[in-house]
């Protein structure tokens, strides 16, 4: 049975349970007992992922990974809400952790999920994230991945278009209806993907 593993933040936390049980006979499902919070993160984080004494790394054959929920966030007052990953280091630190996931699971095709959409209205007046910038870092990690040549699930769609109560009260999760439209997804995404391989 082919081996998946998925890399997140809390939004692969709502929909991976799921995605383990629609592909419950078609491939085995796991992923890292942490958040991928930052870019940065992430790229620190892999070493010690792949060390799971009971991952096996070089049997793992497809990563479908994403972070930027993180990296767009902005905290603090209004006049000093500064982007918490600058563009540029998002772009170097997503090369830099395709290179590394190269390197520690050698025979796993790679998949970016790009990061979901937000309701902005939700969000309080300390904390805030913005579709224009996650619009942006979405087209950052195309440019990367494209070079990379790794294949995106668009997640930022299909998050946009499910209907606004599918959302959660804080803006940026979502209920256990939207979780099970991100997990059809996902899973839609990832028998194709496994199909390639």
């Amino acid at each position: 049975m082919k081996k998946v593993y998925l890399i997140g933040d809390s939004i692969r936390g709502g929909y991976d349970s799921i995605v383990r049980d629609i592909l419950q006979d078609e491939a085995q499902v796991l992923w890292p007992n942490d958040s991928s919070r930052y870019a940065p993160y992430t790229l620190r984080a892999l070493r010690e992922w792949a060390g799971d004494s009971n991952l096996y790394p070089e049997k793992i054959d497809l990563i479908h990974w994403n972070c930027g929920l993180w990296d767009t966030h902005r905290s603090g007052l209004d006049d000093m809400r500064e982007i918490q990953t600058a563009p540029e280091e998002y772009r170097r630190v997503l090369k830099a952790i395709v290179c590394r996931m190269r390197k520690l699971f050698p025979n796993a095709a790679i998949a970016f999920a790009n990061t979901t959409y937000v309701i902005e209205e939700y969000y309080g007046t300390d904390f805030s994230r913005r579709n224009s910038d996650i619009d942006l870092y979405n087209r950052i990690a195309a440019e990367v991945m494209g070079e990379e040549g790794v294949e995106i699930d668009d997640l930022y769609t299909v998050s946009r278009d499910m209907p606004k109560e599918y959302h959660s009260e804080d803006g940026t999760h979502f209920t256990p209806e939207g979780y099970r439209v991100l997990a059809e997804a996902v899973s839609d995404f990832l028998r194709k993907q496994l199909g390639r391989k």
